[in-house]
């Protein structure tokens, strides 16, 4: 009956309904469409999944135009929410069948003299990709963890393997102010698990504590970078302080105290045939090692010079 999906928003990361719309899309063996691109190219018989509280003004102005200029475009109408405006209306005037996902949408349209079809939501978590994480080796990094450095990654992971362990890697990212990287971030996570063959669970953006905690439930902690780590690195800094083992490379530019094998393990020197790493004492070491060349107070002391 409906030959695409069309959803205003198609980032699933960053959008319930984009979710919603990506799932219900694959179960209808249906591919999904921006509201941008449909706009642009109207063709008959798609499914509209919308909220119009999402909408900016400019683009309810250029779905109207569309409407007017398209009288006899033969659309199916998912609505999420209703709010009775102008707009919702001649949506729902203009499709051939309306479906509402909840009973008060219903309720209000069938008031108006609607004929509508009543839905609802299933778990938009994907059942069949929950991670399985016993016996896997628990990684776990954060910061801009979009800009990955694929290789050093891949050697890690390699490297893991040769002990016999088996990795899964759980990330978190930052987000720069006036940036919204969703769609660059997804592109960058899905080429991880591709390129490491290995699942990756992504947490979101995560508080202070909250990254602690996931920080000190992993077996180590990793973060490369395109020469070396700094003395401003701020993410390894957070994991030694934690007292976890951390993965990283380094060079002639990174601090002197850091050391392969004793506070780190410099994935570059590290040789899993013939060093025998404990990685619960490296973090205890950089734990111990991290307060005594880095503290706030040292820090402020240089200031005061």
């Amino acid at each position: 009956m409906y030959k695409t999906m069309v959803s205003y928003h198609t980032n699933t990361w960053g959008c319930g309904i984009a979710k919603f719309n990506s799932l219900l899309a694959d179960q209808m063996g249906l591919g999904v469409k921006s509201i941008s691109d449909w706009i642009g190219s109207p063709e008959p018989n798609a499914l509209l999944s919308i909220s119009i509280n999402e909408f900016n003004d400019e683009d309810k102005i250029l779905l109207s135009n569309t409407l007017i200029q398209n009288p006899d475009l033969k659309f199916g109408l998912v609505l999420h929410s209703f709010s009775q405006t102008n707009l919702e209306y001649f949506l729902c005037e203009a499709a051939t069948r309306i479906y509402g996902l909840n009973s008060e949408i219903a309720d209000v349209l069938v008031g108006e003299g609607f004929e509508i079809t009543q839905l609802f939501t299933p778990s938009l978590l994907d059942q069949d990709n929950f991670i399985d994480t016993s016996n896997t080796f628990h990684l776990f990094t954060f910061g801009m963890a979009h800009k990955m450095e694929l290789k050093l990654v891949g050697e890690l992971i390699n490297k893991l393997r040769q002990l016999g362990k088996e990795p899964l890697i759980s990330l978190s990212t930052a987000l720069h102010v006036n940036e919204q990287p969703l769609d660059s971030l997804q592109d960058s996570i899905k080429l991880l698990s591709k390129t490491a063959a290995v699942p990756v669970n992504f947490l979101g953006f995560l508080s202070d504590s909250a990254l602690r905690y996931e920080m000190e439930r992993a077996h180590g902690f990793f973060r490369f970078f395109e020469n070396g780590v700094r003395a401003n690195s701020t993410s390894v800094m957070a994991s030694m302080s934690a007292g976890v083992a951390t993965f990283t490379n380094l060079d002639e530019f990174s601090p002197k105290w850091l050391i392969h094998g004793e506070n780190v393990i410099d994935v570059n020197s590290w040789n899993v045939l013939e060093e025998d790493l404990n990685l619960e004492v490296i973090g205890k070491m950089g734990k111990r090692n991290y307060a005594d060349n880095i503290s706030w107070n040292k820090l402020s002391q240089f200031l005061k010079l």
